[in-house]
């Protein structure tokens, strides 16, 4: 083998990452001194200094003297005998190159020049081969990243020092790029086709927490497209993994086709969103808490006029009762304030909610209807309210407390523009989109005569906590909140205001495509109920009469107990026939669910309704096929869940 056997691709095409440089090939009749006399620069280590990884001694002194033959350089070979003496020597010294005996007698493999490029890509590692059929493994040697396979009979002179001499070349071209990439903020990762990690930037190693050549030679754990962009999350050490996002871009390095990945953490960006949406939560509830204490205020004005209707058409019942007078109208009244109480007490339940939006069907012009009285307490006296509501307007899917609560924002920011009193105006129609449109809006709007905002105050106006109020006037937080509940169900709110002209704000809804079903199953009262025995279980007295009673004249017979431990007595009292159980949710000791549960191993079969007032975590599924009443329930209610259950 007389000439040096080279990589396959040319080196006058080549733009190597690890050095940024054009390569020339280079004759070999080229005299090797006046090239070593251009390239050694201040800052090269003079005399030239080689690494040998052999096992043959005499190897060290051939190298020796045919690196100095009449050269004019000083040139010192060490001879190592182990990879881990190279790797050493190449950490802590400025060599001009490695020599590695690939000769058979030598037992070096291939696998030795592969894993000294992946440690140190910048350097230049020389093979030496036999001189007689050595082809096959210089070229081995080139795949693996040397970058030239010498022949160990008659090694050419010229050939080795053009190796130094393009060694030296490297060396400083890379220390060049290495610091442009290691000032780089963002991280790099270049792997190979086999996705084995061939460079590590010094940011690169800061965000793995890695010392240098730790990550080197490792298979890179997750693959992105080249020209792409993802997001993945990488393993660590310790277990965790770390949120990045990956740009893949197709390059080369020390010669091959390989991937540079420029990396960002995305931990810091995962951070502030969190505490961006812990941040909208606090304003949320914040703004929440204002809009219930609004609530409250006029539930408590209606409710104490309900109160004042059952109280006074009570005692007027019993005085006509007295008198052997009919009692029927006040026995009415009592029953229609009761009705207005329940459906308080669920828009009260409804509107305190915070745990999970429940979009429904909701019948906008029956909500702004019943929240009549609330508005115009909230409002005042002088103010004056006025409603105007279009038939037919289609429902719309939307949390109902989320609904409740943008009406009360709107109204009482209108109050608020009305320091003098004014009016109000609240008006709810459905519009059509356009003759080729398949559906219009429903648009509900609230009007003020009031004083108007300015073109600055507009463009603040839905920023959370902005607000023209004097100090504790208000948190600033009511358009805010309005314009995020309207996003969230898919609307959109617009406002028309000037200086002295008042304002109005719109919002402006889709119409649900399904229709409220206003169709109710009652019980017939009629005498016909399915027969059976009920034991009807809650702590409060007054309610487990007036169920017992309701089931007895519903023509069921009825056993009763105070808390669950009676009950359980009379369950496991085998001579008690019970076919159904109708239990209050919340009870001492131990709660409806548990009871049920109880009961069931002593009564496998036994059947059950479950009753409550109020429970956060009570639902449906709480006991699969056990069904839910809500308090105050009417008797017809009552009647239709215990039948139900008993057939089913």
């Amino acid at each position: 083998m007389s000439k040096n056997v080279t990589r396959e691709e040319p080196r006058d095409a080549t733009l190597d990452l690890r050095t940024g440089a054009l390569h020339d090939s280079v004759d070999d009749d080229l005299a090797p001194t006046t090239e070593l006399a251009t390239l050694l620069v201040p800052g090269d280590v003079a005399p030239v200094r080689v690494a040998l990884l052999s096992r043959d001694e005499a190897l060290a002194g051939l190298v020796h003297r045919t690196l100095t033959a009449g050269r004019g350089h000083e040139v010192d070979v060490v001879r190592l005998g182990r990879r881990a003496d190279v790797i050493e020597r190449m950490s802590s010294e400025a060599l001009a190159a490695v020599l590695v005996d690939l000769r058979t007698e030598s037992s070096f493999g291939t696998d030795a020049v592969e894993h000294l490029h992946l440690a140190f890509p910048a350097d230049a590692i020389v093979a030496i081969v036999d001189s007689d059929g050595g082809d096959a493994t210089a070229s081995a040697a080139v795949r693996a990243g040397a970058e030239d396979g010498l022949p160990f009979d008659g090694m050419p002179a010229a050939s080795a020092w053009r190796a130094i001499a393009f060694a030296i070349e490297r060396r400083r071209d890379a220390r060049s790029v290495q610091s442009v990439l290691d000032a780089l903020d963002a991280p790099i990762v270049v792997h190979d086709q086999e996705r084995t990690v061939v460079y590590v930037n010094l940011a690169a190693r800061r965000l793995f927490h890695t010392e240098p050549g730790t990550l080197l030679g490792s298979r890179w754990p997750v693959e992105v497209t080249a020209g792409k962009s993802a997001f993945r999350a990488l393993p660590q050490r310790d277990g965790s993994s770390l949120r990045v996002q990956v740009r893949a871009t197709r390059t080369r390095f020390a010669g091959r086709e390989a991937t540079l990945l420029s990396i960002q953490d995305m931990t810091a960006q995962r951070d502030v969103e969190a505490r961006i949406r812990r941040h909208e939560r606090k304003l949320r509830e914040s703004q929440h808490m204002e809009s219930i204490g609004i609530l409250a205020g006029g539930i408590a004005h209606d409710f104490n006029n309900l109160l004042t209707v059952i109280r006074g058409r009570s005692q007027l019942g019993m005085r006509k009762v007295q008198s052997g007078r009919d009692v029927t109208r006040d026995l009415e009244c009592i029953e229609q304030a009761a009705k207005q109480a329940t459906r308080l007490t669920s828009r009260l339940l409804t509107f305190a909610r915070r745990d999970v939006v429940k979009p429904e069907l909701v019948d906008v012009g029956e909500m702004i209807e019943e929240s009549i009285p609330m508005l115009r307490s909230l409002v005042g006296e002088a103010t004056r309210l006025d409603v105007d509501l279009s038939a037919g307007v289609p429902p719309i899917e939307i949390d109902p407390g989320h609904l409740e609560q943008v009406l009360l924002n709107l109204v009482a920011n209108a109050r608020d523009a009305l320091p003098q009193g004014g009016e109000v105006r609240v008006t709810l129609a459905y519009e059509s989109a356009g003759p080729d449109a398949a559906e219009g809006i429903v648009a509900l709007t609230v009007h003020d005569d009031g004083i108007g905002m300015n073109d600055e105050t507009q463009r603040q106006m839905f920023e959370a906590f902005f607000t023209t109020k004097a100090e504790h006037g208000g948190t600033g937080l009511g358009l805010a909140t309005v314009r995020g509940i309207v996003k969230e169900a898919n609307g959109r709110v617009r406002c028309r205001t000037a200086v002295g002209e008042g304002t109005t704000l719109r919002v402006e809804f889709r119409p649900a495509t399904a229709q409220i079903d206003d169709s109710m199953s009652t019980a017939a009262l009629d005498g016909t109920a399915t027969s059976g025995t009920i034991l009807v279980v809650d702590d409060d007295e007054n309610v487990r009469a007036i169920a017992a009673e309701m089931l007895e004249t519903s023509g069921y017979a009825v056993l009763t107990a105070e808390d669950a431990a009676d009950a359980l007595r009379l369950i496991e009292d085998s001579s008690n026939v019970i076919d159904l159980l109708v239990t209050d949710v919340v009870m001492p000791e131990t709660d409806g669910p548990t009871l049920i549960v109880e009961a069931r191993t002593h009564r496998p079969d036994l059947r059950a309704v479950m009753v409550t007032g109020y429970a956060p975590y009570a639902d449906a599924s709480m006991i699969p096929g056990v069904p839910l009443l809500q308090k105050p329930f009417t008797m017809a209610q009552l009647t239709e869940q215990v039948e139900a259950a008993l057939r089913n």
